[in-house]
């Protein structure tokens, strides 16, 4: 099924699917907020894209899962979108063995490597910290969200849209699977903590619908 724009705010935008992409509007050119499991959704994402004639100039990547930054190599191909990333999951994006690597503590199986675990490698261009970020004309703040993943953040928009990654999940996928994935859990409930307190606009998890404060579902996270 073609992925299709869904306006949230002014100037920001989502491609819904199993991964929600996050396309921040500036002219005709974007900012996406992470990119999707493969080539196959890279190239569903430039289709959605040029359809709504728009060319992707950079890429950010909540986290290093390869549901994440699957589709960075073939959207950078045909764009030369630049990649940026936090310093930890640089890491990994630029070498996808790490991630079935650190999963098995060893060289891992043949089943630890296939795309759900490994996404093709793609360069990153700058190391993102917290705080504001300029670049391409596009204005953001990145904030630190770590426990799904170390170096996890989140992207929030100039129209106070949180883009908030993994660090929480939508109540179907909790009842689905019970406990999904976390790296560290003190981190994980300090960064809930975290969302618990602000006051964005919106919400946006990668797994899950968007929200103006989702507080019954960060509290099912917990």
């Amino acid at each position: 099924m073609a992925l299709e724009l869904q306006k949230i705010a002014a100037n920001t935008y989502i491609l819904p699917g199993a991964v929600n992409i996050g396309v921040v509007v500036k002219g005709e050119q974007c900012l996406l907020i992470d990119s999707g499991l493969d080539r196959q959704a890279g190239k569903q994402i430039l289709g959605a894209l040029q359809n709504a004639g728009l060319k992707a100039t950079v890429i950010i990547n909540t986290h290093s899962h390869a549901d994440h930054f699957g589709g960075n190599a073939i959207i950078r191909q045909e764009t030369g979108a630049q990649v940026y990333a936090s310093h930890i999951e640089k890491a990994v994006i630029e070498n996808p063995y790490l991630e079935p690597f650190y999963l098995f503590s060893a060289a891992p199986p043949k089943s630890l490597t296939t795309r759900f675990l490994m996404a093709p490698a793609s360069p990153v261009d700058g190391v993102l910290q917290p705080g504001p970020f300029s670049v391409a004309g596009f204005n953001v703040e990145i904030i630190s969200l770590p426990g799904h993943s170390p170096g996890q953040i989140g992207v929030v928009t100039e129209d106070n849209v949180c883009f908030s990654a993994d660090a929480y999940f939508g109540e179907p996928i909790i009842e689905k699977y019970g406990m999904p994935y976390t790296a560290d859990v003190s981190a994980a409930l300090s960064t809930l903590q975290l969302l618990w307190q602000s006051n964005y606009d919106k919400y946006i998890p990668c797994h899950g619908e968007p929200a103006d404060k989702p507080t019954e579902t960060i509290l099912q996270n917990v």
